[in-house]
């Protein structure tokens, strides 16, 4: 069934409560008032729209999402993350809130995550949290409060297989033997968006690579891990639990991403 999008608030700080987790969204690293990997963004929501039965084309959510950004713009606003958040109304008419916030903590000097062991999924629930970003935080919210309960700043999430998949923000990626790894989609990481351009970069620049399983009990056989969002871009980690982790490789990627995207220069 196809639905209308509707311009219910064009700007708000805070994002309002309205009972309904039925719904997608995306948030955007907005560069030199430009939308950072704006297709990768739009093709997500699309399939998640797709996944609640109501499809529109990349052309007119391109254009909602860019002229939302532009009219931000001309107030004189200064922000680099818009996000746009997209609901099932009781109608079944389809409505967007936008938001934007304009910094976030730097985290370069790594930090300390704990584990999160998730309960079991049906398929359907497991390709909600994968393909695209869902209001139904529930797993995502858990794992966060976990992680403040151990004095850490994330949970990395291990499915009932004993692998890891991700964290409740970001994407893991780890190092060992001059090669990076990071879970495959299989194991129900989020399609992140910088995991995927990220993955570009290390094959057009002919890193070492490879999309395999990572089994809790080897995580301490790794030299290094890093998470990856399209916000804050590669963080390094300090420790996972009581391991502790190097980080000079990541700190090398890291700048060589940022010298092919400006827009991740810290």
């Amino acid at each position: 069934m196809e639905g209308r999008i509707w311009f219910e608030h064009r700007f708000v700080q805070e994002i309002p409560s309205n009972g309904n987790d039925k719904g997608v969204f995306e948030t955007i690293l907005v560069f030199n008032k430009q939308p950072q990997f704006l297709g990768d963004h739009v093709q997500r929501l699309q399939k998640g729209l797709a996944f609640l039965g109501f499809h529109y084309d990349e052309n007119t959510l391109t254009d909602i999402i860019c002229k939302n950004i532009f009219a931000l713009q001309q107030e004189n606003l200064v922000f680099n993350r818009f996000r746009i958040e997209f609901f099932i109304d009781t109608e079944q008419n389809v409505k967007y809130y936008c938001f934007v916030k304009k910094d976030y903590l730097i985290l370069d000097n790594g930090i300390k995550l704990a584990l999160f062991y998730k309960a079991n999924h049906s398929g359907a629930d497991e390709n909600r949290y994968q393909l695209f970003k869902n209001k139904d935080r529930t797993v995502y919210n858990s794992a966060q409060k976990h992680a403040e309960m151990e004095g850490c700043f994330d949970s990395i999430l291990v499915t009932p297989e004993k692998n890891i998949s991700d964290t409740s923000r970001f994407n893991v990626f780890l190092i060992k033997n001059n090669t990076i790894f990071t879970p495959p989609l299989s194991d129900t990481p989020l399609d992140g968006i910088l995991r995927k351009n990220l993955l570009r970069f290390l094959q057009t620049y002919n890193y070492n690579f490879s999309e395999t399983s990572i089994y809790l009990d080897s995580l301490s056989e790794y030299k290094e891990v890093f998470l990856t969002n399209a916000i804050r871009g590669i963080i390094p980690v300090h420790a996972i639990g009581n391991h502790v982790y190097e980080q000079e490789q990541t700190l090398q990627l890291k700048s060589a991403f940022a010298e092919q995207f400006p827009a991740y220069r810290t």
